[in-house]
């Protein structure tokens, strides 16, 4: 089937059908009950229908190759890229491909968090909590990234659980640490909750060595873990959705906001539930003593293995290394410090050996 796939690519459609009759009509011969449930076999069947010119009969058979019992996801994936080469040739499209070979979708999630003793977020929770059941009702997702923060995390995390979906957390700093800066405030029910989640999430990951629940910190986990979503999309070979509940009328210095406009500045799928969210202060800023700690940060990626330069080891007042990224954090109190500092490296002889970002 390889060879027929190859001349359907190079637009040869009679020696492309040839073969592929040939090929189906070999599977039928020397098929068997147990060669026949498994999907290699049927996705083999599904191509040469294709490639022979009858899609209807192809889209049946793909259908029945993601129902046989060794089907997985990884196999899909390699199915849908395939038919993505073909689809010219085929003449078919992304939604003839959604329906014959359907994949479950990845989300990345965030929203604002809760804090104890505000009556005015239980609203916007039980309206966010309908919300994001519908949504799964609606959408097939197997998988969800994302941190666990009181409030809509937690929410949209519990509900992702009830879905059958996998969780995969990823927290900006150690849990323990998490648990006190981003839980706790919001009362020990969310203790709870938060610890239920942990234990039924597919993977818990964290920044290794990032212990201060700071903005910088806070915005590099978020970015993260939406690599993470989005990545797996592309292997995958599904889409990427993103899933924000905001504050109507929130500041731009939210972090659910943020994530937000960063999400859909890539261009990607968003879903956004504003609701009358509570807007005072509560970003990544607020450590566990509920005053609020805000820092600058440049971040630089090396490109090879270069040391980051003494001069800005020098010139922060923190330095982070995260080691499940690779990347270097350079922490300010400072917004007109961290300004100095981008400049003088960017006009240095060593960015061209980083990537850099400017987290202000």
């Amino acid at each position: 089937v390889n060879a027929a796939a190859g001349y359907m690519l190079i637009n040869e459609p009679k020696k492309s059908k040839k073969i592929a009759a040939r090929v189906y009509d070999k599977l039928t011969e020397n098929s068997s009950d147990e060669i026949s449930e498994q999907y290699w076999w049927r996705s083999t069947l599904a191509e040469c229908k294709l490639l022979i010119g009858d899609a209807p009969a192809a889209a049946s058979l793909f259908e029945a190759a993601t129902s046989a019992y060794d089907a997985t996801p990884g196999k899909r994936a390699s199915t849908r890229k395939q038919l993505r080469r073909l689809s010219q040739g085929a003449g078919i499209d992304e939604a003839w491909i959604d329906r014959a070979v359907a994949q479950p979708a990845v989300i990345y999630f965030s929203g604002p968090i809760a804090r104890a003793g505000e009556e005015e977020s239980e609203a916007p929770q039980a309206r966010l909590k309908a919300a994001i059941t519908e949504f799964l009702e609606k959408t097939p997702i197997g998988w969800a990234f994302g941190a666990l923060a009181s409030g809509a995390d937690i929410i949209i995390a519990e509900a992702v659980l009830e879905a059958g979906a996998e969780l995969h957390v990823h927290l900006p700093i150690a849990p323990a640490d998490f648990l006190k800066s981003s839980v706790h405030i919001g009362g020990p029910s969310w203790r709870e909750r938060y610890i239920a989640c942990m234990k039924a999430a597919s993977s818990v990951e964290w920044a290794r060595r990032t212990r201060l629940a700071g903005n910088a910190a806070y915005r590099l986990g978020a970015l993260v873990a939406m690599g993470k979503a989005v990545r797996l999309a592309d292997q995958l070979e599904t889409k990427a959705i993103g899933y924000f509940a905001t504050q109507k009328d929130g500041e731009a210095t939210s972090l659910s906001i943020a994530n937000t406009r960063n999400w859909k500045a890539r261009g990607l799928e968003a879903i956004e539930i504003a609701d009358d969210w509570p807007t005072k202060a509560i970003s990544a800023n607020a450590p566990a003593t509920g005053e609020e700690e805000l820092l600058f940060g440049v971040v630089l990626q090396a490109k090879d293995e270069t040391a980051p330069p003494k001069s800005l080891v020098n010139a922060c007042d923190i330095c982070l290394k995260d080691e499940m990224s690779g990347l270097d954090l350079f922490l300010f109190e400072s917004l007109e410090n961290a300004l100095s500092a981008a400049a003088e490296f960017a006009g240095s002889k060593h960015s061209a050996s980083f990537c850099a970002w400017l987290d202000a």
